[in-house]
């Protein structure tokens, strides 16, 4: 993760932007590497800040990463896109894995499955984590079900992992990798 790490450093020191390592990120990415090939092309739906899209650009031939509150930018192996994923049209051509972390919970719940449709357009995974909805101290707007996403994703993709890991007695996640 050495090289990771510069790689990251670097990216948020040429953008003046704030690196933000969270317990929940680092996880994420040791989840998220063990699907990520080196020819692979990532789409980070929702990406934030951009820290797992960085992350995974390292991992593969190219990420990008989508969001309504991203600078656009475009890198070596990364290119962020100001987009509302919920209204806009996603269509990015030939993409291994799609990428929807801490999405969900904040989507409204009439426009999930639009959602889920518009990013079911992969080759290899679909990886999904939201917080677990017992837990009342975390920010969403609204509470996901993984059951509801499990159930409605199966229909045209299997589930091929599903799990729960916590970071504290208040903070936990459910990941979840679909593959076709």
């Amino acid at each position: 993760m050495d090289h990771l790490q510069r790689s990251l450093e670097t990216y948020y020191t040429e953008r003046n932007r704030v690196l933000h390592v969270t317990s929940r990120k680092v996880i994420l990415l040791s989840l998220i590497k063990d699907y990520i090939g080196e020819n692979d092309r990532v789409l980070d739906v929702g990406c934030g800040d951009g820290f797992i899209s960085m992350g995974v650009s390292v991992l593969c031939r190219g990420a990008i990463g989508l969001d309504r509150a991203v600078t656009e930018t475009n890198g070596k192996r990364v290119c962020f896109l100001q987009c509302d994923i919920v209204k806009d049209p996603i269509t990015y051509g030939n993409i291994d894995t799609v990428l929807l972390l801490d999405v969900l919970e904040h989507v409204p719940r009439e426009d999930e499955r639009g959602l889920l449709n518009k990013i079911n357009n992969y080759n290899k995974y679909l990886i999904i984590n939201i917080p677990d909805q017992q837990d009342d101290k975390q920010p969403y707007d609204r509470k996901v079900n993984p059951l509801s996403i499990i159930n409605y994703l199966s229909r045209k993709n299997r589930l091929h992992r599903y799990q729960r890991f916590a970071i504290s007695k208040e903070e936990s996640y459910n990941f979840m990798v679909f593959t076709k």
